[in-house]
């Protein structure tokens, strides 16, 4: 996992349609020798019904 030391990060997402639950799945990712490495996927968590 390469969370170590990092700092939490916030993201808006617009356009989401009223009334509808959306499901995220968050990594990381690094850059190592010019290439791009990826971290797991997290568990996907569900928002709360958009109003």
């Amino acid at each position: 996992m390469f969370a170590e030391g990092a700092a939490s990060a916030k993201k808006v997402i617009k356009k989401l349609k009223k009334g509808k639950r959306y499901y995220f799945g968050i990594r990381t990712y690094k850059k190592v020798n010019g290439k791009v490495e990826y971290s797991a996927r997290s568990k996907w968590k569900r928002s709360k019904k958009i109003k």
